[in-house]
């Protein structure tokens, strides 16, 4: 696909280890590791936010058209993306 929408995950191959899930919006994906990390990569353009949480308990992932969304084993939500589509949680 178009490397500038997601195509080319290249940059972050070596991070794309176990995998559990993987979320895609409209240009950017968002992959789930078992350890609870998540890996970006595609467009982020502004009003985009970027990078994706840290915390390493994050357990579900899901994606609107130009946001994404976590849920933490606590129960929690982390939101990162374009706040108009979802992506901050704070609103």
């Amino acid at each position: 696909g178009d490397d500038t929408f997601g195509g080319d995950s290249s940059a972050v191959r070596a991070e794309l280890q176990e995998v559990v899930a993987v979320e895609g919006s409209q240009a950017a994906f968002a992959a789930l590791r078992a350890d609870g990390s998540v890996v970006t990569w595609g467009r982020f353009v502004p009003p985009m936010t970027m990078p994706a949480p840290t915390a390493p308990s994050l357990r579900r992932l899901t994606a609107s058209s130009k946001a994404f969304a976590a849920t933490t084993l606590e129960g929690h939500v982390s939101c990162w993306g374009d706040a108009e589509f979802g992506g901050d949680c704070s609103m």
